[in-house]
């Protein structure tokens, strides 16, 4: 398993790179902004910071799903099948290569971005009134919002194992596209119609399964986020053994 996650990260290292280097490229213009007191390039800065992060999560995402296409739409396909390794190893090292990407990122760009906040206000009305402002602002969301190392880190774990599922969902798509599609027309467009059209069903089950036991009151729930979390893992669970099983019928040689 540790030779096909290793695989896995080879083919997609090129792209995380370059984005670790854009991300240190403004992270030095945002500390020098900063330390110099240079507003307008520190907040220039944070704000590509920020667009960094929400497009990096998600291009680590699509990037596996397309390299997974491409595996299985290509003569990489009969490469990938005559290793030693079942559908499940290999399917398997492909979601935890692709979590751990997610996972180390989204954690570099926390600690970035908690070091940045922190210094920026260090630098102006402190730490103290900063958290009580943010908090203030958070509780009109829900009384069980606070910024707090908890909250965080359960919000955290939420869009993780969500977008997780997502690209599992993409992964399913593919490979239900491949083994039924593969080599006809219009196949990569079927494989989004597919995508989307699961997504809005498990996410729909979702929402009206939530209102029955929540309510429909709006706003953060810790014990929704709970709920939201196992839901995902079940079916990140779920779709990854049916999409093997149908790797392992339909593609494996």
């Amino acid at each position: 398993m540790g030779k096909l996650i290793k695989y896995e990260f080879r083919k997609s290292w090129m792209v995380k790179a370059i984005i670790l280097a854009i991300t240190a490229i403004f992270e030095v213009m945002f500390l020098v902004g900063a330390i110099s007191g240079n507003d307008d390039v520190a907040l220039s800065s944070a704000v590509f910071l920020t667009f960094i992060t929400i497009c990096s999560i998600f291009i680590i995402g699509v990037l596996s799903i397309f390299i997974l296409h491409k595996d299985l739409n290509t003569k990489q396909s009969y490469m990938l099948f005559m290793t030693p390794n079942s559908t499940f190893k290999i399917l398997g090292a492909k979601i935890i290569e692709n979590f751990g990407s997610i996972l180390l990122f989204s954690a570099m760009f926390l600690l970035i971005g908690i070091g940045d906040i922190t210094l920026w206000v260090a630098k102006s009305k402190g730490v103290k009134d900063m958290f009580n402002i943010i908090n203030a602002i958070l509780g009109e969301f829900g009384e069980d919002y606070q910024l707090d190392f908890f909250n965080v880190a359960i919000s955290s774990a939420e869009q993780i194992v969500s977008w997780v599922f997502t690209i599992m969902v993409g992964f399913f798509a593919v490979v239900l596209s491949a083994s039924f599609l593969n080599g006809r027309k219009f196949n990569g467009f079927i494989s989004f119609i597919v995508f989307l059209v699961v997504t809005y069903i498990i996410e729909k089950i979702f929402y009206c399964s939530t209102n029955m036991i929540f309510g429909t009151a709006t706003g953060y729930s810790l014990e929704k986020t709970i709920c939201s979390i196992v839901y995902y893992i079940v079916l990140t669970v779920v779709l990854y053994i049916v999409t093997a099983s149908i790797m392992d019928r339909k593609l494996s040689v």
